[in-house]
């Protein structure tokens, strides 16, 4: 039943969704994204944590490695992440005689398309409705937004890591572990690691894919170690130049120890997102399932009684889930709020995982489902337990985990077509809200009269 069930609906969708339709839908909301990078480059405006990142880390580290082309120094930097945004900017720069404005909208530009693009092959499958809803789901984070906006890593990480889990599960489903397959998402995970440390959490789902899908035991080894040797050697390269895992410019702030907060953070933002997926499955939970789940969320939400979950640290004030925390008072030191959303986050994420297995897609549930585990807890390594850093591998997560609740629905329905559109606009309209509140009026103000914006603080977006 589940062959004749998912046979139909490859049939279905390749039928519905052809090269041409990528390409008109990439083209034109990539034209929309090049629009606002460049009103906002050449205006210029200078607001959010967007800029302030971009004008006190970004920038003038891309100037200084185009300053030093074509030798320069891209182990010291003054930033927190991995030197490869940064070094391509930097050729971006040289051709632009060092112009920021030209090299903010040249790159702003890429690195918006690249995430577009990413999103709409992954969910390619899926009602245009539902298609361009998680493209929008996407495209309107506040952090992918300030960063394609304006100059920081976050949009280019994002979409190399979707393109990286995207061919990891394809390959897990066609089972073609090939030297070229298995080369080309190594060498992915690898760049992104090279950008953003922390997109390690791909290594794992990639060794998973090996060990669950592979057609031969002894195969497995060499498949791990090809896969994992390109991101292994960009690792160690980082590690042995900065002695660490984070630049000694940026240790202090970012590698002074692990925040636990982190999980529960990352699954009381997973809760906004995979609710409205749940409330359209409900008849499918079994009593089993539920218990399971049960548990789930009370172990996401563990730390959050153990450790203090309050507004109250410096590293903590960042994004709206810490305004909710900061206005929902506390009980001993503990965010009531962050302790429900996170063990809600933790069940809903456990159900959604468990109507993939159930449905078909063992194995599929097995990779998303590390994805989304592995992803916070390597966020939970860095000392600040901001949002963007829970938000962004989200991102790569939430477009593959909705594709995969549509491919093994259990009643292939036209009016399940609907639903998955429905509970979209759930997180869409939150992720619109959000980028309202804290891009689009600073923006708006600051045309209006530029000195009622003040400087950002230094607050990641806090807004």
């Amino acid at each position: 039943m589940n062959r004749k069930l998912r046979s139909v609906s490859k049939s279905t969708n390749a039928s519905a969704y052809t090269n041409s339709t990528y390409y008109v839908e990439w083209a034109l909301i990539s034209a929309v994204g090049a629009v606002l990078v460049g009103f906002v480059s050449f205006w210029p405006i200078h607001v959010t944590a967007g800029w302030f990142d971009q004008s006190i880390f970004h920038w003038p580290t891309t100037e200084s490695l185009a300053r030093q082309l074509p030798a320069p120094e891209i182990f010291d930097l003054n930033t927190a992440t991995g030197p490869t945004y940064h070094l391509l900017a930097s050729f971006v720069a040289w051709a632009t005689d060092l112009s920021m404005m030209w090299t903010q909208f040249i790159v702003g530009s890429v690195c918006w398309a690249a995430v577009v693009g990413s999103v709409l092959w992954i969910a390619r499958s899926l009602p245009r409705s539902a298609r361009l809803l998680a493209v929008l789901v996407v495209v309107s984070s506040v952090y992918v937004l300030e960063s394609t906006l304006w100059m920081t890593t976050d949009a280019l990480t994002l979409a190399l890591s979707t393109v990286a889990l995207g061919l990891i599960h394809r390959l897990a489903d066609t089972k073609r572990f090939d030297l070229k397959n298995i080369l080309a998402i190594g060498l992915l995970i690898a760049l992104a690691c090279s950008v953003r440390q922390t997109a390690v959490w791909l290594l794992l789902t990639y060794a998973v894919a090996a060990v669950i899908a592979s057609p031969s035991r002894a195969e497995r080894p060499r498949i791990i170690i090809f896969g994992a040797t390109p991101t292994i050697a960009v690792l160690a390269i980082l590690f042995t130049k900065w002695g660490g895992f984070t630049p000694p410019s940026a240790r202090v702030a970012n590698g002074s120890g692990p925040e636990p907060l982190g999980i529960p953070v990352g699954f009381s933002l997973w809760f906004f997102f995979a609710a409205p997926l749940v409330i359209y499955i409900w008849q499918q939970w079994s009593p089993r399932a539920m218990q399971f789940a049960l548990l789930s969320g009370a172990m996401c939400s563990t730390p959050a009684l153990i450790w203090t979950s309050t507004y109250t640290y410096p590293d903590r004030m960042g994004g709206w889930l810490w305004k909710i925390a900061e206005h929902s008072g506390s009980l001993g030191n503990r965010s009531p709020a962050i302790v429900t959303l996170a063990f809600l986050g933790g069940v809903a994420v456990f159900l959604l995982l468990n109507t993939i297995h159930a449905n078909g897609g063992s194995h599929s549930a097995w990779i998303i489902g590390v994805s989304i585990y592995a992803s916070i807890v390597v966020s939970s390594a860095s000392s600040m337990a901001l949002l963007k850093y829970r938000e962004i591998p989200l991102l790569v997560c939430f477009p593959l985990l909705v594709v995969l609740l549509y491919k093994y629905r259990r009643n292939p329905s036209v009016p399940f077509r609907s639903r998955i559109s429905i509970s979209l606009t759930v997180p869409a309209l939150l992720q619109v809200a959000a980028a309202v509140a804290v891009v689009g009026l600073p923006i708006v103000r600051y045309i209006v009269d530029p000195a009622s914006v003040p400087d950002p603080e230094w607050v990641h977006n806090a807004g």
